[in-house]
């Protein structure tokens, strides 16, 4: 998904991703997330995870300050060594909690220019 700046300025990108290792084999449980603006690499945007196999979910949030023009575009973006590491996500009446979302984003404008 990529979310349009409608403005010029900086934002505040707050993120949390969710994952969990469904196992059935595979070796690694690296999982590493990081920002694009219009395509490219937003330097030490990123972070790795491990994932364990058949444990509990794994959760990373994260901030960053990105300068924007009208019209750019963020998008938040994974890769994992083992497939089997996914998105948890889990929707309400499965058990006592609301649906809960594998990946969230809140997006603050902190200066307009």
């Amino acid at each position: 998904t990529r979310l349009y700046s409608q403005v010029n300025g900086t934002l505040n990108v707050d993120f949390t991703y969710q994952f969990y290792n469904q196992g059935g084999g595979g070796s690694g449980d690296l999982v590493t997330v990081w920002l694009t603006k219009n395509g490219t690499t937003i330097p030490r945007s990123g972070n790795s995870l491990h994932v364990p196999t058949n444990g509990r979910d794994v959760s990373y949030s994260g901030g960053l300050y990105v300068p924007v023009a009208v019209g750019d575009f963020i998008e938040l973006k994974w890769t994992t060594d083992n497939h089997h590491a996914i998105y948890a996500h889990y929707v309400p009446g499965t058990s006592v909690y609301p649906d809960t979302p594998s990946v969230k984003c809140e997006i603050h404008l902190l200066k307009n220019q």
